[in-house]
């Protein structure tokens, strides 16, 4: 990967906070709710968020929320627009039983075919759906296939949105079989903040639900994590990445599955390199350490973002 493009991937994943853009989840579990006792010790339950795409379906989709519900199990899906209009009561089910209900815009197109104004319109008409179906502010977005271009974060951030990516990924939408994802999920070690992808436009991901209960982890939604109230810490600092905090959506360290990143479209030399150069000063400079918005929408300016306005 061009090493210019390596350095801004970084520089987004580290300067962004959580609350615009998610990768992964907190550091540590809730204090008291992710806990076993083994063998007459307590013990922390990994956290992880269960993320789907590309619904609602008719018929896979049903069966995935019978299986959460069996397993006592919450998940974040993030569903097209179009087919929400067609399953409409698919869409209330998830809310009802306490599932989140994220925005993966109207019709799901190429993102390199759709340019920044069509992608917010559809972000818009979709966030009012779903707000009419689940009764519920609509607020997380996931962009088709994890692509963004700075002038659509640029607008997704002047709406409030926030942004969620993941950390785990197993191509779901590639593979054949139930024994391809039952061994993918057999190998599965999950960390604690992971954020799976899974498709429930496909009927593999069901199957990876006993076995990932098994493991003992604990699966929340986007929102437990980003709406959770600060625990105290020892030292009487915040817990990195929630609410009330400005810890940015990633951690140090390796964690097994490299992150996905916004895959953002950038200038390999000339005006651009230099631009990054001074937004990257810029947010280290910054009060909360935060990307600039201002900066985002400057980038938006150049050549070859002009055609990709930033409404207003």
């Amino acid at each position: 990967m061009n090493p210019v493009r390596q350095a801004i991937r970084f520089a987004m994943q580290s300067v962004c906070p959580r609350r615009r853009l998610l990768i992964r989840g907190p550091r540590r579990p809730q204090p008291g709710l992710s806990v076993e006792v083994v063998s007459g010790r307590s013990t922390a339950r990994p956290e992880i968020a269960l993320t789907f795409d590309d619904g609602p379906h008719p018929e896979h989709t049903p069966r995935l929320l019978d299986e959460l519900a069996r397993l006592d199990m919450k998940a974040t899906f993030f569903v097209i627009g179009f087919d929400a209009a067609l399953y409409p009561d698919v869409v209330r089910r998830m809310a009802r039983e306490g599932h989140a209900v994220g925005n993966h815009t109207w019709m799901h197109t190429e993102p390199t075919e759709t340019g920044t104004v069509q992608f917010l319109e559809e972000i818009g008409r979709t966030r009012s759906l779903l707000e009419d179906l689940t009764g519920t502010e609509c607020t997380l977005v996931r962009p088709p296939k994890g692509k963004l271009t700075p002038a659509k974060l640029a607008g997704l951030w002047r709406q409030r949105q926030t942004t969620v990516l993941w950390s785990v990924d197993p191509k779901d939408y590639q593979m054949k079989s139930e024994q391809e994802i039952t061994a993918w999920a057999e190998l599965l070690q999950c960390r604690q903040g992971d954020v799976i992808l899974m498709h429930d436009s496909r009927p593999w991901a069901v199957s990876t639900l006993a076995r990932l209960a098994s493991t003992g982890v604990r699966a929340v939604t986007i929102p437990e994590w980003l709406n959770r109230k600060p625990a105290a810490q020892p030292d009487g600092s915040r817990e990195p990445g929630e609410a009330g905090s400005e810890e940015t959506g990633m951690d140090s360290g390796d964690h097994g599955a490299e992150p996905a990143p916004a895959t953002i479209r950038l200038p390999d030399r000339g005006t651009g390199r230099g631009l990054f150069e001074e937004l990257a000063s810029r947010c280290s400079r910054t009060r909360s350490g935060s990307f600039p918005e201002d900066g985002l929408e400057e980038l938006a300016t150049l050549p070859m973002y002009r055609n990709q306005q930033v409404p207003q």
